[in-house]
């Protein structure tokens, strides 16, 4: 049986809003070796958007930043694991690149 070198997996945060989620993958990653990070982004109307456009242009900035967090759960340490190992490999394939 082939071994799978592609994977997904879906974070959810320990407070189990759906909204905060993210999902690390690697496509093909024989051929690109690299890990991908893809974030939710809560999705604005488009009027809203076109406000928070027209803020930006004139340099408004919010004096708390615009962040949000993912709370990890510990039962998702081995899943983190398997991206750090793939990790790992990419930096032992750029190391050997630049010999």
């Amino acid at each position: 049986m082939k071994e799978k070198e592609d994977f997904q997996e879906l974070f959810v945060c320990r407070c189990e809003d759906i909204q905060h989620q993210f999902v690390l993958h690697t496509v093909d990653f024989k051929e690109n070796p690299q890990v991908y990070l893809s974030v939710f982004l809560y999705p604005y109307s488009f009027f809203k958007r076109v406000l928070y456009g027209i803020k930006y242009i004139f340099g408004h900035r919010s004096i708390f930043g615009y962040f949000d967090e993912i709370i990890l759960k510990p039962d998702d340490a081995d899943r983190l694991q398997v991206v750090v190992d793939k990790l790992r490999e990419v930096k032992k394939l750029e190391e050997n690149s630049e010999d």
